[in-house]
């Protein structure tokens, strides 16, 4: 399967999604792989390094998009997360929504 989108009831990834937009790696680090599951606070299922998260969920400000290097602006081929960022951006859904859970047989 492609990249997809870890946030729950966020498309991106999927064929019926027509936006154009930037996925990006699950942190490694433990510290701020905890921090990105807090954030998104799924109970269905961890996040994992594994998974990715698009770039409609993150502030502006955490999206590099050019450098300067000696007065010259260079722009990335792909945008780039900063080493800090945090997914903070989601969708106004109801709580209970957030909080899924799968039901399994016995």
């Amino acid at each position: 399967m492609g990249r997809i989108c870890a946030v729950p009831h966020c498309y991106t990834g999927y064929r019926k999604c027509t936006d154009k937009v930037s996925l990006y790696k699950v942190p490694k680090n433990d510290l701020f792989l905890t921090k990105w599951q807090e954030a998104i606070s799924r109970e269905d299922r961890p996040i994992t390094p594994k998974d990715y998260v698009c770039g409609k969920h993150f502030k502006e400000d955490d999206i590099l998009r050019r450098r300067i290097i000696k007065d010259v602006v260079e722009e990335y081929q792909r945008p780039k997360l900063k080493p800090d960022a945090i997914p903070s951006i989601f969708p106004e859904l109801p709580e209970f929504i957030l909080k899924m859970t799968k039901k399994r047989r016995k």
